[in-house]
C-alpha cells in the first residue's frame, strides 16, 4: 500500500491517504449531499460535485464546500495530483466512461 502524501503550499497543508472503504463511501455521499445544492454558478457547481468529494474524502481536511472552494487552485491542483496517484481507481472509471 502507498503511503500517505503530504501536500503543503504557503499557510495550507493536506494530507492525502490511499482510500479505505469508508473513504470511497465517504466520497460517494458527498457527492449525492452537493448534488441536492442549489448552486447558479456553473463553475462553482462542477468543483462542488467532482473536486470536492474527490479531494475531501481521502484527506485529513474535512471542511465545508465554501472553504474547500476559497483555497489557491494552486494548492488545489497539488492536493488533486496527490489524491491522483494514492487512488487512481477513483479516475480510471471516469476516463473509460468519456472514451467509451
Amino acid at each position: 500500500m502507498n503511503s500517505p502524501k503530504v501536500v503543503t503550499q504557503d499557510e495550507q497543508t493536506v494530507t492525502v491517504y490511499p482510500a479505505t472503504g469508508i473513504m470511497g463511501m465517504r466520497r460517494h455521499r458527498l457527492r449525492y449531499e452537493q448534488s441536492k445544492i442549489e448552486d447558479s454558478d456553473p463553475d462553482s457547481r462542477l468543483l462542488r460535485l467532482t473536486s470536492y468529494p474527490d479531494l475531501v474524502a481521502c484527506s485529513d481536511r474535512l471542511m465545508p464546500f465554501d472553504d474547500f472552494a476559497a483555497l489557491p487552485d494552486a494548492f488545489l491542483v497539488e492536493w488533486e495530483t496527490a489524491v491522483q496517484e494514492l487512488n487512481p481507481h477513483w479516475f480510471e472509471t471516469v476516463e473509460k466512461k468519456a472514451t467509451t
